[in-house]
């Protein structure tokens, strides 16, 4: 089990001092307070959605098979044990561990589990009214389709583009808002081993480049 600490590191000044940051892999602090101030006027899933990927740093496939048993409000944390990926490699079964085959455990803002709160009751109302019973906290996917399936894996991107194009700003994949996460971790003066400790990275270069990546 994997634990992050962030804290603040003049070794990670250093290495960010070195490297030449692509503007177009993150999104600066204005344009994230815009999407996020949007989409919470906009759709409330919309908002639970982005803000998670972007506070927590988590992957795509790790944010569609959470549950609700995996977010402990109390304690304020948020539990990765795997990810929906789909291959020949992992003989059909859809739920795989984490690209590093390790879980981790992440600590959450007191603003994101609110909202996380206020969508678990919104998300119970509307699957009513859609007469889709909910399931148990261990068994309810945190974001779930209008029969209560795991979402699509183009869902995320699409919802995020609609909201790129409403606002007139330049579409970026929704990995970004994880190259946003750490960018804005390493800013703030977190410690490089707890950034890599929170995006699950295998090896130093991949969080020392994911500013420069593709």
């Amino acid at each position: 089990m994997i634990i992050s600490r962030l804290t603040h590191s003049p070794k990670l000044e250093i290495i960010l001092e070195k490297k030449h940051v692509k503007q177009d892999n993150y999104l600066e602090t204005h344009e994230l307070k815009l999407i996020l101030d949007f989409a919470a006027q906009k759709d409330f899933e919309t908002y639970t959605m982005l803000r998670l990927l972007n506070f927590s740093g988590i992957r795509k496939g790790e944010l569609r098979i959470l549950t609700w048993s995996d977010i402990n409000f109390e304690q304020k944390t948020l539990y990765i044990y795997g990810s929906y990926s789909y291959s020949k490699h992992n003989n059909g079964d859809k739920i795989s561990t984490t690209k590093t085959a390790e879980d981790r455990r992440l600590y959450l803002d007191d603003k994101t589990l609110d909202v996380l709160k206020k969508w678990k009751l919104k998300q119970s109302n509307h699957l009513k009214m859609l007469g889709v019973p909910s399931k148990d906290d261990s068994n309810q996917l945190v974001f779930s389709n209008t029969v209560n399936k795991i979402v699509k894996d183009y869902y995320p991107n699409k919802i995020f583009n609609a909201v790129l194009d409403e606002l007139k700003l330049r579409r970026i994949v929704i990995h970004r808002l994880r190259h946003t996460h750490a960018t804005h971790l390493a800013e703030a003066g977190a410690l490089f081993y707890g950034i890599q400790q929170r995006l699950g990275h295998a090896s130093n270069k991949d969080t020392i480049f994911i500013q420069q990546r593709n």
